[in-house]
């Protein structure tokens, strides 16, 4: 199995060998389940990098927290170095600028059906070890329950 988890929300993914289910869960009650019959999935899933919202503001934290500290001690700043108070907020925005823009891309594999209808994502949160263990493992059952069907 495999756990996606980000704040507030969790999807678990179980594999067996003629199917995969999902269950997930979001903080204040919502969850879903759903199970898909391997040989309904085509073996070769679509692969986007994607920005996660999460991701990304994990990534400009830094800068946040030292545009605030410029912030707050502001006038205790300029008085020393007028310099150093514009120094710490524009470290601080370019921090934040470079996270927001360059960071918090994840690898999405996206599963579609024969028909070309998408059924579920992988996103890689978390380990990537674990993340390609699984997905080779997923493609791999999904090709061995189309050989089991006698379809390619």
């Amino acid at each position: 199995s495999y756990t996606d988890k980000k704040p507030g929300f969790k999807r678990v993914y179980t594999l067996t060998d003629d199917s995969l289910l999902i269950e997930a869960k979001k903080w204040f009650g919502g969850s879903f389940r759903l199970e898909f019959a391997l040989n309904k999935v085509k073996p070769l899933p679509d692969e986007h990098r994607i920005k996660d919202d999460t991701k990304t503001a994990l990534v400009g934290l830094p800068g946040f927290i030292i545009f605030f500290f410029g912030a707050i001690a502001g006038t205790a700043i300029y008085e020393k170095t007028p310099i150093g108070f514009y120094l710490i907020l524009g470290i601080g925005l370019a921090a934040m600028l470079f996270g927001f823009v360059f960071g918090g891309r994840i690898r999405v594999l996206i599963f579609k059906s024969r028909e070309e209808t998408p059924l579920f994502d992988v996103a890689d949160r978390g380990s990537y070890e674990e993340f390609a263990a699984f997905t080779n493992e997923l493609k791999t059952r999904i090709s061995a329950a189309h050989a089991r069907a006698g379809e390619k």
